[in-house]
C-alpha cells in the first residue's frame, strides 16, 4: 500500500468517526427526548386543546418517533467546524443548541398536523356515513309511506 493511500484510508476512517460522533450526539438527544416523552405519557399529560402531551412546566414534549432524524443529524456540527468556529463565537453552543431544539420542534408542529389532519378526515368520514344514514333513513321512511298509501287504498 503506497503512501497515498494510506493517507487516503485514514482520512476516510476519520470522516467515518466525524460522522460517528454526531450521530451518537444525535442519538442522545432523542434519548433524552424520548425519556421525556415516556414520562409525562405515564402521567397523562394530554392537552386536547394543543393536541399533545405536556411536561410538568406546560410545555409540549415531542414523540421521539415524529423527530426527522437526517434533520437532527444535519443540525449538530462536526467536530472540526465546532471547534474553529468555537474560538470567534463564544455563542456558538446557545446557537446550537437553538438550531437543535427548532428541528425536534419542528416535528411537533408536523405531528400537530397529521393529527389535525386526521381529525378532519375523521370528522369528513362521519359526515359522510351520517348523510348515507340519513339517505337510508329517508328512503325507508318513504318506502314505508307509499305502502302505507297502497294499504289504505285498497281498503
Amino acid at each position: 500500500m503506497s503512501k497515498g493511500e494510506k493517507q487516503a484510508l485514514v482520512v476516510a476512517l476519520v470522516a467515518e468517526v466525524r460522522f460517528s460522533r454526531e450521530e451518537g450526539i444525535a442519538r442522545r438527544r432523542l434519548d433524552e427526548v424520548y425519556q421525556a416523552f415516556k414520562d409525562v405519557k405515564q402521567a397523562k399529560r394530554w392537552d386536547d386543546e394543543r393536541k399533545c402531551y405536556l411536561n410538568p412546566q406546560g410545555n409540549p414534549t415531542v414523540d421521539p418517533m415524529n423527530v426527522d432524524f437526517d434533520a437532527l443529524l444535519a443540525a449538530i456540527p462536526t467536530f472540526v467546524e465546532f471547534y474553529s468556529k468555537i474560538k470567534v463565537d463564544k455563542n456558538l453552543v446557545e446557537e446550537v443548541e437553538k438550531h437543535i431544539e427548532k428541528v425536534i420542534n419542528a416535528s411537533l408542529e408536523k405531528s400537530k398536523e397529521t393529527l389535525k389532519k386526521n381529525d378532519e378526515e375523521t370528522i369528513d368520514e362521519s359526515q359522510k356515513k351520517m348523510t348515507e344514514n340519513l339517505k337510508k333513513t329517508t328512503d325507508k321512511t318513504m318506502m314505508a309511506d307509499q305502502t302505507k298509501v297502497k294499504t289504505q287504498n285498497e281498503y
